[in-house]
């Protein structure tokens, strides 16, 4: 209450709680009080609305806590607050404080990550760099030693039971099949050989280039083998048939 022949000043203010003024309410330095909330507001050079006081304490950190991250704060009541401390894996951190070395991983554990580095074995060299690792094949089997393709099928159906790079085989009359690849290879010049399981009779296993007016010649697509009687021109169904394909 104002003593008499005195004329009050009252700062700009608000009694409604939570109201904070705006850079357009003050000048530079001016004071607000929000009245409600018990708070001291002024606007700074740069033409922000800073609060300065407040009824409720210090409106500065007064604690501050890193929960279950893993991380530790600093005692931080005014200034910068800094943490420290490895973030939990819970908290999608590693968990791991080690320096990484050169082509180091971080591999799940089961309850949190190894780190590590990849490791070589036969034939396999790993190399690790700044930022890279290097995986190359130091054996010294060479690609065309290793077979293209290979199938084992039913003779009287085609039907293939186990096979690499052979999608179908397709039986073109009695003991003539047609082995179709996945991926076709390179050019037509590779190598194949078959060999046969007896039937309910002894057969052999030939190339087979043509059947009547259709050529079978081998195509970068497929080949043809036949299993021929071993005593008569006429043909056979085996019980299986194992065919392989090299190339280069």
């Amino acid at each position: 209450m104002a003593q008499t022949g005195f004329t009050p000043i009252s700062n700009y203010y608000s009694a409604t709680a939570t109201n904070v003024p705006t850079a357009g309410n003050l000048v530079a330095g001016e004071l607000a009080i929000n009245t409600a909330d018990g708070k001291l507001f002024y606007k700074d050079s740069s033409g922000v609305v800073q609060t300065i006081a407040s009824k409720a304490g210090n409106v500065n950190v007064s604690s501050f806590s890193g929960g279950s991250t893993g991380l530790t704060p600093n005692t931080a009541t005014t200034g910068v607050v800094t943490l420290a401390g490895t973030l939990a894996v819970a908290n999608g951190g590693t968990g791991l404080t080690s320096t990484p070395a050169n082509g180091s991983l971080d591999i799940g554990n089961g309850t949190g990550f190894t780190r590590t580095t990849l490791t070589a074995g036969t034939g396999i060299s790993v190399t690790n760099a700044s930022g890279s690792i290097t995986i190359a094949n130091t054996s010294s089997v060479n690609s065309n030693q290793l077979a293209k393709a290979w199938v084992s099928f039913a003779g009287s159906t085609g039907t293939i039971s186990s096979s690499y790079n052979v999608s179908s085989v397709t039986r073109v009359s009695t003991g003539i099949y047609l082995i179709s690849f996945t991926s076709a290879l390179a050019n037509a010049n590779y190598a194949y050989t078959a060999t046969v399981s007896r039937g309910s009779s002894w057969a052999l296993v030939s190339a087979n280039t043509t059947s009547g007016a259709a050529s079978l010649a081998p195509t970068t697509a497929a080949f043809s083998i036949a299993t021929p009687l071993y005593d008569s021109s006429a043909y056979t169904d085996p019980t299986y048939v194992y065919a392989v394909v090299f190339s280069s």
